[in-house]
C-alpha cells in the first residue's frame, strides 16, 4: 500500500511540475515549423505519460485518482494554451526583430521595381573563358563562377562547416573579391557558409529572394551583411545582373512569392555567346512550371539535389541539357538523388555528373566549345590551353619530390587535380607518423600539394610506404 501511495504522490508531483513547465516554457530559439512540431510532440508525450496511470486510478473510483486525473487534464489544457500563446508571441517578436534588423540605418534590403543592370562588354576571343566550378560540399550547394569579363559570382556556400572548403577553393584560384553573391534561399545547406565568405572577401552585389527564416544561420548572415554596409537586392524573375551582347546573367525565378523556401529559390541563367548554364537552387516543380523564360541550356544544376519534388518531366524536356549536375552528399539520409529522376535526365540525352561520385566538377566554355573535367579535359586558368587530366583518383597522382632523411625536415610533393583535397598517411617502422604538417590539404590551381614534416633522428632507416587518397607509394628513410 505504501508503494502505491508513493507512486500516486510521484505522479501528483509530476503533474504539478508539468503544469509549471508549460507555463514558463517557450518554443526552441529557432521557432520554425520543425521545432514547433518537436515541441508539440514533447507536450503530447509528457501528457500521455501522466495520463495513463491516472486513468488507472480513476477507473478504481478513488478520490485521489480523480484528483490526479483532473490535475493532468488541467496540465494538458494549460500546456496547449500556453504553447499557442507563447509560440505566437515568439513568432511576432522574432518577425519584428528581423524587420528591424534589415531596416536599421540604411536598409540592407532593396526591392526596386527596375531590374539591376550592369552592362559590360566582353570580347569574343577564345581566351575569354567562362569557368563554372561546382564544389563538392556534401549534401549542399556551392558554385563558384569565373566570368569571361574577369568578374566572379558565388551561388550558395553549403553548410556552415564547409565554409573553409569554399574559402580555400576561392583562395587557390587567386581571388580576393566576389562581384556577385547569390543566396538561392535561406536553407542552411545553401547559406550556411555564406557569412564566413562575406566576411573574408570584398563583395560587390548580393542577391537573395524575399524569403526569410528565423534560424540563427539566417539572422547571422543578415548581421554580417549589415556589418559590412552591404545591401540585399531582391532575387526574382526579371532581374538582370549583367546584360551585354555576349554575356547575359539574369534571374528567371522565383516568379512570385511562395510559402515554402525551396520554391522561393533564385534561379540563375547565364548565357555566354552560344552556350547557356542554368542553376536551379532547390526550385521544385511548382516553381519550374511558373518560369516563362526559355530554359533551354547546355548545362543545368538540377533542383533540390535530385529529389522527386523537382525535375518534372516537362521541365526536363524543355531544357534539352547536355549535362545535368547533381550536388549531393554520398549516402545522404534523404536518398538523393532518386534513380528515376536521373533516368529522366538521361532519357533526353543528358550526361549526369554527381559531386558525390566525382568531387568538384569544372565546366568551362569559350562561348562555343564545352570543356568538362569529367571528359578528361580541363582548361588551364592561366594560359587557357587544353591539358589532359586523368579523372581516376587512383592514377592521377604524380610524385614530384620525396626528401626523407632521418633527423631532418621531410618533404613530399605531388601533382594531382587542381583544388582537390588530398589526405596523406606516412608510415615509419613504428607505424603511422603523427608529425605536424601531415594534415589533409587542398591542391593549388595547378594541382600541387606539398607536405613538410619533421623526421626524428631515431627513425630507423629503410624502405616504407605512404598513402595518398588510398593510393600507395614507396619511399626510403635515409
Amino acid at each position: 500500500m505504501k508503494n502505491k501511495k508513493n507512486i500516486k504522490i510521484f505522479y501528483l508531483i509530476l503533474s504539478i511540475c508539468f503544469i509549471v513547465y508549460s507555463i514558463f516554457s517557450k518554443p526552441f530559439i529557432e521557432c520554425n515549423n520543425k521545432d514547433s512540431n518537436i515541441y508539440k510532440t514533447i507536450i503530447i508525450v509528457l501528457g500521455i505519460i501522466l495520463f495513463i496511470p491516472n486513468i488507472i486510478n480513476f477507473s478504481k473510483f478513488k478520490k485521489r485518482g480523480i484528483k490526479n486525473f483532473i490535475i493532468v487534464i488541467l496540465g494538458i489544457i494549460s500546456s496547449v494554451f500556453i504553447y499557442q500563446n507563447h509560440s505566437k508571441d515568439y513568432k511576432i517578436r522574432n518577425e519584428l526583430y528581423l524587420k528591424n534588423l534589415i531596416k536599421i540605418d540604411n536598409s540592407i534590403l532593396t526591392d526596386s521595381v527596375e531590374p539591376v543592370i550592369k552592362d559590360i562588354n566582353v570580347d569574343e576571343k577564345q581566351n575569354d573563358v567562362l569557368r563554372v566550378n561546382y564544389l563538392d560540399v556534401n549534401q549542399g550547394d556551392s558554385i563558384f563562377i569565373e566570368l569571361p569579363n574577369k568578374e566572379t559570382m558565388l551561388i550558395d556556400a553549403g553548410e556552415r562547416n564547409y565554409d573553409k572548403k569554399v574559402i580555400s577553393y576561392i583562395d587557390n584560384l587567386g581571388y580576393n573579391k566576389i562581384d556577385y553573391v547569390v543566396g538561392t534561399h535561406p536553407h542552411t545547406d545553401h547559406i550556411g557558409g555564406m557569412a564566413s565568405v562575406i566576411k573574408k572577401y570584398d563583395i560587390g552585389s548580393i542577391y537573395m529572394p524575399k524569403k526569410q527564416s528565423n534560424s540563427n544561420t539566417f539572422v547571422n548572415l543578415l548581421k554580417t551583411i549589415k556589418d559590412k554596409n552591404l545591401k540585399i537586392n531582391t532575387a526574382k524573375s526579371g532581374v538582370k545582373i549583367i546584360d551585354s551582347d555576349n554575356l547575359k546573367v539574369s534571374l528567371i525565378a522565383p516568379t512570385k512569392e511562395y510559402n515554402d523556401s525551396n520554391n522561393s529559390s533564385a534561379v540563375v541563367k547565364i548565357t555566354y555567346i552560344n552556350r547557356c548554364f542554368l542553376f536551379m537552387g532547390d526550385a521544385e516543380v511548382e516553381s519550374e512550371s511558373s518560369i516563362t523564360d526559355n530554359v533551354e541550356c547546355d548545362v543545368v544544376k538540377i533542383g533540390h539535389h535530385g529529389s522527386d519534388t523537382a525535375s518534372s518531366e516537362s521541365f526536363v524536356k524543355k531544357t534539352k541539357a547536355k549535362y545535368a549536375i547533381v550536388s549531393v552528399g554520398e549516402g545522404n539520409k534523404y536518398k538523393h538523388p532518386y534513380d528515376f529522376i536521373l533516368k529522366r535526365w538521361e532519357s533526353i540525352g543528358s550526361k549526369v555528373l554527381r559531386t558525390d561520385k566525382l568531387g568538384d566538377i569544372v565546366i568551362a566554355t569559350d562561348g562555343n566549345n564545352l570543356i568538362v573535367n569529367d571528359d578528361s579535359v580541363s582548361i588551364d586558368s592561366n594560359n587557357n590551353k587544353d591539358s589532359k587530366v586523368n579523372n581516376n583518383d587512383n592514377s592521377n597522382i604524380e610524385i614530384i619530390n620525396v626528401d626523407t632523411t632521418a633527423g631532418k625536415i621531410g618533404e613530399i610533393k605531388i601533382k594531382g587535380k587542381p583544388n582537390k583535397e588530398y589526405s596523406i598517411k606516412v608510415y615509419f617502422s613504428s607505424g603511422i607518423s603523427k608529425a605536424k604538417g601531415l594534415e589533409s590539404k587542398f591542391s593549388d590551381e595547378y594541382g600541387y600539394v606539398t607536405w613538410n614534416f619533421k623526421i626524428s633522428s631515431n627513425t630507423k632507416k629503410g624502405n616504407y610506404k605512404f598513402i595518398i587518397n588510398d593510393e600507395e607509394f614507396d619511399y626510403e628513410i635515409k
